[in-house]
């Protein structure tokens, strides 16, 4: 090869070194320009070491204290309930990917128009969270929505205020944090529903080939299949409205409830009155001899014993009923009164009004 080939061979390596160093630099300040556009990149990079959150609104109202426990989330100041963890996460994810559209007011006049006020302030209108675990500390106060699905926001202590991208609506009540489900059975799940009240009244409601049937029927009385169907389907969609430990429960029942499911598995209900209010402590147990197949969409198909092949779905139903038992056991629950209602009838709420 000669001198000349050399040099231009020299210079195409040259060349392209020059090319590759320019693109590394440009990559590196794109990744600069996007690390800079992250609002709170600590958050981002650590999202799996957090150990608590605390929310709070204004005059340091504590919301929420939600902390994690091996791999549960508890609300600490409602007895270490379980946390609704739906609600958390999008709240995380949503602040870890937020962005800073623009700088907006450093001056604190100008923070309750943004609804940035320090929450130290009874009148503050934001919303503060406080994250512990991080490589640093981070608390945020979210304040008003903006246009173009953004918010303003102020970190904790500093002056700057930023519109950030994300919309915030952070839960403002304790309520609200806590996994409120409680079990979903439907009229179609129910083989049978017994009532016992205090003073040993006793409702029997149970599936036949033509639907319910309340037992004990005498003379002329008549019940209404809706009315029953209805009865059976008390522990569907079932939410609380207030819980607290059973063990501050005082020793005084006022009904006993049981009721047998398709799936082998029992819910024994008792209801206490404290004060004006009803409370429901529930314990979930399960039957395999009791398991039968789950009834056709026509509700006057006879229900029969399960068969062999049947068996997965009766391992299904007895890990239902453990995660069931585990997080029922040791609370006792207010429920909604269009359910706790129907929990408490008695027989001659269940007959026909020409009847009774």
């Amino acid at each position: 090869m000669d001198s000349n080939s050399k040099s231009v061979t020299s210079l195409f390596i040259v060349l392209a070194l020059l090319a590759l160093l320019a693109l590394a630099v440009s990559v590196s300040k794109q990744d600069d320009a996007d690390e800079q556009k992250i609002f709170a990149p600590q958050l981002s990079a650590g999202l799996n070491d957090i150990t608590a959150i605390r929310v709070l609104t204004g005059g340091d109202n504590l919301v929420a204290d939600i902390r994690r426990n091996n791999d549960a989330w508890l609300v600490y100041n409602a007895d270490n309930y379980p946390a609704k963890v739906g609600t958390l996460r999008e709240l995380l994810l949503t602040l870890s990917e937020a962005e800073i559209v623009e700088a907006t007011t450093a001056i604190e006049a100008n923070y309750a128009r943004l609804g940035v006020r320090d929450i130290s302030m009874a009148e503050a209108a934001g919303v503060e969270i406080k994250i512990d675990g991080l490589s640093e500390s981070f608390a945020i106060i979210l304040g008003n929505s903006s246009s173009g699905n953004t918010n303003f926001a102020r970190l904790t202590g500093q002056e700057q205020s930023w519109r950030i991208t994300g919309t915030y609506s952070p839960v403002r009540i304790t309520l609200d944090w806590l996994d409120r489900t409680l079990m979903n059975f439907s009229a179609n799940d129910v083989l049978s529903i017994e009532i016992v009240h205090g003073d040993e009244e006793t409702v029997l409601v149970d599936k036949a080939a033509a639907g319910f049937e309340l037992a004990g029927l005498t003379g002329s009385e008549k019940s209404l299949a809706s009315v029953l169907n209805n009865l059976a389907g008390a522990l569907s969609n079932l939410e609380f409205d207030a819980v607290m430990p059973a063990s501050d429960l005082p020793d005084d029942n006022l009904t006993r409830i049981t009721v047998r499911t398709i799936n082998g598995i029992g819910v024994n209900v008792t209801a206490t009155k404290v004060e004006e209010d009803i409370w429901f402590t529930f314990a979930v147990i399960f039957d395999p001899e009791s398991t039968t197949i789950a009834p056709s969409n026509d509700e006057n198909a006879a229900v029969e014993n399960t068969p062999p092949a049947e068996a997965s779905s009766t391992a299904t139903a007895q890990v239902k009923s453990e995660q069931l038992s585990k997080r029922l056991t040791g609370w006792a629950y207010k429920i909604p009164t269009f359910k706790s209602d129907w929990l408490l009838k008695r027989k001659a709420d269940l007959l026909t009004q020409s009847d009774t």
